[in-house]
């Protein structure tokens, strides 16, 4: 009979800090016979699974040797495996920071037919922080007139996920009296939240420049 088709609907992304929970759709195409499991398998490595992969063992808390394939049984959401998830036992994501981590999902029906296509999805673990400096002005530079404040901001790895362009955000604090500089009323604002306001980012060069002064 006609295998199971399954479908990963999260993650599907290309980056990811954390990930706490792998669903998705599973659907039995032989008309007849329904789904009695869906298992899904976490591996990283570089070439073709499951010869140069190393998979996660989820209840085992490790990784495997390159090559030994774990799947783990998924569970249903609504009383069946037309939707179903994982949702517990993975790894800690900062020890796989700048790695590609590969999902894939099987589906087995009562007639114990197995999907032989793969359905799998991939993302790269990024887990690190955006480095920022400011380059202008110099530490106790004095003005009589500021126009602009700039730095650089980067996102460093070979699998980094690069900087949020619309979020790179300076705050201006006044030293005397702790006031933040608030672009809107064009003064210091007494606060007490922090006023962040947000710097034109350039990708080429990794430079950002605020001029709301």
């Amino acid at each position: 009979g006609a295998a199971p088709t399954l479908f990963i609907q999260a993650p599907q992304v290309n980056y990811l800090r954390t990930l706490t929970m792998i669903s998705g759709t599973a659907n039995d195409n032989s008309g007849v016979s329904a789904l009695t499991e869906v298992r899904v398998a976490l591996s990283t490595g570089v070439g073709a699974c499951p010869a140069n992969c190393s998979f996660w063992t989820w209840g085992g808390a490790s990784w495997s040797v390159v090559g030994a394939e774990h799947r783990e049984l998924a569970s249903q959401v609504a009383g069946d495996w037309s939707q179903w998830k994982l949702d517990a036992n993975f790894p800690t994501w900062s020890t796989l920071n700048d790695k590609v981590v590969r999902v894939a999902v099987w589906g087995k029906d009562n007639a114990g037919n197995v999907n032989t296509t793969v359905y799998k999805t991939t993302f790269a673990v990024d887990t690190s922080n955006v480095v920022s400096t400011v380059t202008f002005p110099a530490v106790n530079a004095v003005f009589s007139n500021l126009l602009k404040i700039a730095g650089t901001a980067s996102d460093t790895g070979s699998n980094a996920s690069g900087v949020d362009g619309t979020k790179v955000e300076v705050a201006l604090r006044k030293q005397s009296n702790g006031y933040y500089w608030d672009p809107a009323s064009d003064d210091f604002d007494p606060g007490p939240s922090v006023v962040w306001s947000t710097a034109a980012y350039y990708v080429a060069g990794a430079s950002w420049v605020y001029t709301q002064i």
